[in-house]
């Protein structure tokens, strides 16, 4: 049994390559994926969906079993809804999320239009996945997919997306503080909502002034796929169009052939990831320092505290809102407990270019 890890954002710490010789190295034994995702690109999704299914096609006798760790959002639920797996099990505190395919657009009418129309096919395409999958009408899975469905831990099962629940590591029965068993399940979305607003945003930022791609949405929707990573050397005047008639096709050609473009590629990449790093630090914590410095919130030092905190983790302002937002609800519901957790901020953190760090004073508010 070969088990692997595939744990991360779709397009981002997930690729089809990388993924495709993980599955090439198993070399046709039985296969556990544990597999976490809050979802991302529905293009590379759609690769390894295809991937997957290549490779029981390629391997019809072998088990292929999933095991959804964390999260199995949006594009990860779409994977994990995949018929080539002989068994799928959760946790007891796994999420799984789906609805409606989204992407950030621009250009004319006749230029949107072709978006909203490859969307709504692929909404199509994936209620068909899910409804197969759970046993549930397309029409269900539509309202269910327009409405951004989560289900959480035994959910999950119920919803016909796993057959069984992971054993628990203790003998003891689960505590009924656990999602999915009687847990007021808010704070667990607020908290992963964040994350996946992050995923957006990072997505949104990766295809600013990219053309939408006809072609490939075409591939997507046809089940195909033509994502071969291909590359030339320089100086190189072979004009033909046959991706086999390139030397460099995968980053280890790459490292092989071309070791010094390589190296120059990482350096370059690292110097310009310090400077960006560096300057996004400065207007991350400049953020949280203008949140804190806003009149309703400065004089609550349970909120206080949260941002303080979130400076030193490296909180983004998301996040950091997220958890403020919790705190509100735990200062109505347990005064007592925000008080304590107010107690254990690092103290007042100033943002910008200040020289002099104020320490404040914290005082109790009164709820």
């Amino acid at each position: 049994m070969t088990v692997l890890e595939w744990s991360g954002e779709i397009g981002w710490e997930l690729w089809t390559p990388e993924l495709r010789a993980q599955l090439k190295a198993s070399k046709g034994d039985d296969l556990t994926i544990r597999f976490s995702s809050v979802g991302g690109s529905i293009f590379e999704g759609s690769d390894i969906f295809n991937m997957l299914a290549d490779h029981r096609r390629d391997n019809p006798s072998i088990k292929m079993n999933l095991e959804i760790k964390s999260t199995a959002l949006s594009m990860g639920s779409a994977i994990a809804a995949s018929p080539v797996f002989d068994d799928v099990s959760v946790e007891q505190t796994s999420m799984f999320m789906l609805h409606n395919p989204w992407t950030f657009a621009m250009g004319d009418f006749d230029k949107l239009q072709t978006q909203a129309d490859f969307l709504k096919s692929a909404r199509d395409m994936f209620a068909k996945i899910y409804s197969a999958k759970s046993g549930q009408s397309i029409t269900d899975t539509i309202d269910d997919m327009s409405a951004e469905t989560w289900f959480f831990g035994q959910e999950i099962i119920d919803a016909g997306f796993a057959n069984r629940m992971n054993e628990s590591v203790s003998s003891a029965e689960p505590a009924a503080g656990i999602v999915g068993i009687g847990q007021d399940k808010t704070y667990v979305l607020i908290a992963v909502k964040a994350k996946f607003q992050e995923m957006k945003k990072r997505q949104k930022e990766l295809n600013e002034g990219v053309e939408f791609d006809e072609e490939r949405a075409v591939a997507c929707l046809k089940g195909t796929s033509n994502t071969k990573i291909v590359s030339k050397s320089k100086g190189d005047t072979n004009n033909s169009n046959n991706p086999e008639d390139s030397t460099v096709k995968t980053k280890a050609d790459l490292i092989k052939e071309l070791p010094v473009v390589y190296d120059e590629c990482v350096q370059e990449g690292v110097q310009k990831g310090i400077k960006d790093g560096v300057k996004m630090e400065r207007e991350r914590v400049k953020k949280l320092a203008d949140m804190k410095a806003q009149d309703n919130y400065k004089d609550i030092p349970e909120v206080v505290a949260v941002i303080d905190k979130a400076m030193i983790e490296g909180d983004s302002l998301e996040d950091a809102t997220t958890k403020m937002n919790a705190a509100m609800v735990t200062i109505m519901n347990d005064p007592a407990k925000a008080r304590a957790a107010a107690q254990e901020s690092p103290g007042d953190i100033q943002g910008g270019d200040q020289n002099t760090p104020v320490t404040q004073t914290k005082r109790i508010r009164e709820v």
